[in-house]
Protein backbone atom coordinates (compact mmCIF):
# COMPACT_ATOMS: atom_id res chain seq x y z
CA UNK A 1 0.00 0.00 0.00
CA UNK A 2 3.21 2.44 0.59
CA UNK A 3 4.11 1.69 -3.26
CA UNK A 4 0.75 2.92 -4.12
CA UNK A 5 0.37 6.54 -2.31
CA UNK A 6 4.17 6.90 -2.76
CA UNK A 7 3.15 6.48 -7.33
CA UNK A 8 -0.17 8.48 -6.87
CA UNK A 9 0.95 10.99 -4.27
CA UNK A 10 4.02 12.56 -6.06
CA UNK A 11 1.96 12.92 -9.35
CA UNK A 12 -0.80 14.90 -7.34
CA UNK A 13 1.63 17.17 -5.84
CA UNK A 14 3.46 17.41 -9.11
CA UNK A 15 0.00 18.54 -10.81
CA UNK A 16 -1.10 20.80 -8.02
CA UNK A 17 2.13 22.88 -7.81
CA UNK A 18 2.50 22.86 -11.96
CA UNK A 19 -1.32 23.97 -12.19
CA UNK A 20 -1.24 26.50 -9.56
CA UNK A 21 1.69 28.46 -10.71
CA UNK A 22 -0.15 28.85 -14.37
CA UNK A 23 -0.72 32.38 -15.72
CA UNK A 24 -4.63 33.36 -16.53
CA UNK A 25 -6.23 35.00 -19.19
CA UNK A 26 -9.60 36.73 -17.94
CA UNK A 27 -12.26 38.47 -20.04
CA UNK A 28 -12.64 41.50 -18.06
CA UNK A 29 -15.01 43.71 -20.36
CA UNK A 30 -17.25 42.89 -23.15
CA UNK A 31 -19.44 45.26 -24.58
CA UNK A 32 -21.59 44.11 -27.69
CA UNK A 33 -21.13 45.57 -30.77
CA UNK A 34 -22.84 45.70 -34.15
CA UNK A 35 -19.01 46.42 -36.11
CA UNK A 36 -16.51 43.46 -36.83
CA UNK A 37 -12.98 43.62 -36.71
CA UNK A 38 -12.89 43.69 -40.77
CA UNK A 39 -12.37 47.58 -40.21
CA UNK A 40 -8.91 46.46 -38.94
CA UNK A 41 -6.95 47.36 -35.85
CA UNK A 42 -4.33 50.32 -34.68
CA UNK A 43 -2.31 49.43 -31.80
CA UNK A 44 -0.89 52.73 -29.65
CA UNK A 45 2.35 52.06 -28.87
CA UNK A 46 3.66 51.88 -25.38
CA UNK A 47 7.25 52.78 -24.54
CA UNK A 48 7.25 52.29 -20.76
CA UNK A 49 6.59 49.28 -18.90
CA UNK A 50 5.93 49.98 -14.85
CA UNK A 51 7.47 47.24 -12.39
CA UNK A 52 6.52 46.77 -8.51
CA UNK A 53 8.65 45.52 -5.72
CA UNK A 54 9.97 41.81 -5.58
CA UNK A 55 7.65 39.95 -3.36
CA UNK A 56 4.11 41.46 -3.85
CA UNK A 57 2.06 39.41 -6.07
CA UNK A 58 -1.01 41.69 -6.91
CA UNK A 59 -4.26 41.00 -8.86
CA UNK A 60 -5.42 42.85 -12.23
CA UNK A 61 -7.53 45.24 -10.51
CA UNK A 62 -4.96 46.67 -7.66
CA UNK A 63 -1.94 46.61 -9.46
CA UNK A 64 -1.88 50.37 -9.83
CA UNK A 65 -1.22 51.21 -6.75
CA UNK A 66 1.78 49.26 -6.45
CA UNK A 67 3.52 49.88 -9.54
CA UNK A 68 6.56 51.85 -8.10
CA UNK A 69 8.92 52.48 -11.42
CA UNK A 70 8.59 53.61 -14.80
CA UNK A 71 11.22 52.04 -17.14
CA UNK A 72 11.65 51.90 -21.22
CA UNK A 73 9.51 49.00 -22.49
CA UNK A 74 10.71 45.22 -22.20
CA UNK A 75 9.24 44.17 -24.98
CA UNK A 76 7.55 45.28 -28.43
CA UNK A 77 4.05 44.47 -27.45
CA UNK A 78 2.35 46.83 -29.74
CA UNK A 79 4.39 44.36 -32.75
CA UNK A 80 3.68 41.00 -30.63
CA UNK A 81 -0.29 42.11 -31.22
CA UNK A 82 0.07 43.04 -34.67
CA UNK A 83 1.76 40.12 -35.45
CA UNK A 84 -0.89 38.22 -34.06
CA UNK A 85 -4.02 39.86 -35.45
CA UNK A 86 -2.07 39.45 -38.68
CA UNK A 87 -1.73 35.49 -38.58
CA UNK A 88 -5.59 35.65 -38.45
CA UNK A 89 -5.75 37.53 -41.29
CA UNK A 90 -7.16 41.37 -39.58
CA UNK A 91 -5.37 44.17 -40.71
CA UNK A 92 -3.13 46.17 -37.69
CA UNK A 93 -1.33 48.90 -37.80
CA UNK A 94 1.45 50.55 -34.77
CA UNK A 95 1.09 53.95 -34.23
CA UNK A 96 2.38 56.63 -31.75
CA UNK A 97 0.45 58.08 -28.73
CA UNK A 98 -0.94 61.27 -29.70
CA UNK A 99 -1.36 60.27 -33.43
CA UNK A 100 -5.56 60.85 -34.11
CA UNK A 101 -6.43 57.61 -35.07
CA UNK A 102 -9.68 56.76 -38.07
CA UNK A 103 -13.07 56.38 -36.51
CA UNK A 104 -14.69 52.96 -37.26
CA UNK A 105 -11.01 51.15 -36.58
CA UNK A 106 -10.41 49.26 -33.45
CA UNK A 107 -7.83 50.87 -31.08
CA UNK A 108 -5.72 48.51 -29.29
CA UNK A 109 -4.24 50.40 -25.96
CA UNK A 110 -1.82 47.98 -23.97
CA UNK A 111 0.25 48.23 -20.33
CA UNK A 112 2.83 45.51 -19.00
CA UNK A 113 3.91 44.61 -15.47
CA UNK A 114 6.94 43.33 -14.05
CA UNK A 115 8.28 41.40 -11.55
CA UNK A 116 11.32 40.27 -10.44
CA UNK A 117 11.80 36.90 -9.11
CA UNK A 118 16.04 35.49 -10.31
CA UNK A 119 14.74 37.43 -13.57
CA UNK A 120 12.13 39.95 -15.07
CA UNK A 121 8.96 38.47 -15.77
CA UNK A 122 5.80 40.22 -16.63
CA UNK A 123 2.85 39.33 -13.86
CA UNK A 124 0.18 41.34 -15.58
CA UNK A 125 -0.24 42.10 -19.11
CA UNK A 126 -4.03 44.36 -19.54
CA UNK A 127 -5.30 45.29 -23.27
CA UNK A 128 -7.73 47.40 -23.93
CA UNK A 129 -9.83 47.36 -27.45
CA UNK A 130 -12.05 50.45 -28.05
CA UNK A 131 -14.11 51.39 -30.99
CA UNK A 132 -15.07 54.64 -31.70
CA UNK A 133 -13.30 55.68 -28.30
CA UNK A 134 -15.90 53.54 -26.34
CA UNK A 135 -14.08 50.74 -24.82
CA UNK A 136 -15.77 47.35 -25.95
CA UNK A 137 -13.38 44.78 -24.72
CA UNK A 138 -10.62 44.75 -21.91
CA UNK A 139 -8.82 41.34 -21.30
CA UNK A 140 -5.58 40.67 -18.49
CA UNK A 141 -2.78 38.42 -18.40
CA UNK A 142 -3.10 37.62 -14.86
CA UNK A 143 0.10 35.80 -12.77
CA UNK A 144 -0.51 33.55 -9.97
CA UNK A 145 -1.50 36.10 -7.24
CA UNK A 146 0.63 33.78 -4.75
CA UNK A 147 3.86 33.93 -5.62
CA UNK A 148 4.35 30.91 -7.45
CA UNK A 149 4.35 31.63 -10.82
CA UNK A 150 5.52 30.18 -14.54
CA UNK A 151 7.57 33.42 -15.76
CA UNK A 152 4.73 34.80 -17.70
CA UNK A 153 6.21 36.53 -20.89
CA UNK A 154 4.64 38.79 -23.96
CA UNK A 155 5.52 36.10 -26.20
CA UNK A 156 3.19 33.56 -24.45
CA UNK A 157 0.52 35.57 -23.14
CA UNK A 158 0.13 37.89 -26.18
CA UNK A 159 -1.34 35.27 -28.50
CA UNK A 160 -3.23 33.85 -25.89
CA UNK A 161 -5.41 37.33 -25.12
CA UNK A 162 -5.43 38.38 -28.97
CA UNK A 163 -7.61 34.64 -29.10
CA UNK A 164 -9.85 35.50 -26.24
CA UNK A 165 -10.62 38.87 -27.95
CA UNK A 166 -11.20 37.49 -31.35
CA UNK A 167 -13.72 35.01 -29.49
CA UNK A 168 -15.65 37.85 -28.34
CA UNK A 169 -16.50 39.05 -31.81
CA UNK A 170 -17.80 35.67 -32.59
CA UNK A 171 -19.94 35.86 -29.76
CA UNK A 172 -21.33 38.94 -30.61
Amino acid sequence: MSNFRKYITIPIIMWLFLTSCSTNQILVKSIPDKASFSSGFVVIKNDSSLHFPVGIYPNHESIGAWSSKKVAAHVRIDSLICIELNKKGYECNIVERGILTPKNVYTILYQDYWAWDFKDFMHILKIWVYYNNKETIKVVSQGNTAGIHDYPMPEDQVPKLVELILQQAKKE
